[in-house]
Formats: structure tokens, C-alpha cells, sequence
């Protein structure tokens, strides 16, 4: 799949940036995580502040590190076998771009922002129960009340049915 191009194959050498970019991008990636890991060893994953950010980012670049060394080497040597978790596998590297916008100071406020609406998630998943539930009562409660309407046999038909509609 080619992304903006509206002839495929249109331009060769696009193609060809792409691979030495991918390639570029994922050998300096690599060699920043051995560089890291040769000089803070397993503190690297136990910082307080940084933990959840050296864990994912140590994932993003093994992830993306098998996917372009061993898994398309392997689907491209034409043994033709499709691998579903290769797909899963191929999503992983749309994360690396994140790599890059936590380090920009631009992207704070939006960072700042995404940790919000993250942060009240719960709120929103409490506020939803609570709603359920008085819907829930309230409706419990109007039944009770047509109840003896509906089953009042001096009414007229369709005032029953008026109520059985709406009600």
C-alpha cells in the first residue's frame, strides 16, 4: 500500500528513500537503546520518572527491529506463508513517531491535554453508572405508577394503548 501516491509506482526512488530512511532511522533508534542500556544498565527501566517511557520505548525499537531484520526478510524469501501476527507486529511501528513528539516542547500542552481526557476516563465510566442507575430507578418507579392504569379494565382501548406506547 502506497500512501499519497495516486499511481503506484509512479516514483521508483520514493520507494527506495523510504527503505534507507526505515533502515536510517531504525539503526540510530537501536544504537541509542544499546548506548543507553551500556551506561545505566538495568536502571534504565527502573528510573522513577522515566519508567513507562523506557519500557515503551525499549518495545517500540525490539518490535521494530524484528519486524524490519527477521519477519520481512523471512516473508519476502518466498516461502509465502501469511503470518497474522505480523499485521499486529506492522502497528507497533506507527509508535516510533511518537518517540520523536515527546521530545519537542511544542507538543506539552497536547500532551498535557491527552493526560487529561486519560485522567478522566473514570470519571466519565462513574458518571455513566450513576445515570444508568437513576434511569434505571426512575423507570422502575414510572411503571409503578401506569401499572394500575394498564390494567384497569374501565379504560377505554385506546387510552391503554396511549399508555402501553409511551409508557
Amino acid at each position: 500500500v502506497e500512501i499519497g501516491l495516486d499511481e503506484p509506482g509512479k516514483w521508483p526512488e520514493l520507494d527506495t528513500f523510504f527503505y534507507v530512511m526505515q533502515h536510517l532511522f531504525c539503526a540510530i533508534f537501536l544504537i541509542e537503546l544499546v548506548v543507553r542500556l551500556a551506561v545505566y544498565r538495568m536502571s534504565y527501566f527502573y528510573r522513577e520518572q522515566l519508567q513507562k517511557f523506557n519500557i515503551f520505548d525499549a518495545m517500540i525499537v525490539v518490535f521494530l527491529s524484528i519486524d524490519l531484520y527477521i519477519i520481512t526478510p523471512f516473508l519476502s524469501g518466498g516461502s509465502g506463508s501469511d503470518l497474522t501476527i505480523v499485521r499486529t507486529m506492522r502497528f507497533v511501528r506507527l509508535f516510533r513517531a511518537m518517540r520523536v513528539l515527546r521530545t519537542f516542547e511544542v507538543f506539552s500542552k497536547l500532551r498535557l491535554l491527552l493526560a487529561t481526557v486519560a485522567a478522566s476516563f473514570y470519571a466519565l465510566l462513574w458518571s455513566m453508572v450513576l445515570l444508568f442507575i437513576t434511569m434505571l430507578m426512575a423507570a422502575l418507579v414510572l411503571t409503578q405508577i401506569i401499572n394500575p392504569f394498564m390494567t384497569d379494565l374501565s379504560l377505554e382501548k385506546d387510552t391503554v394503548e396511549f399508555l402501553f406506547k409511551n409508557y
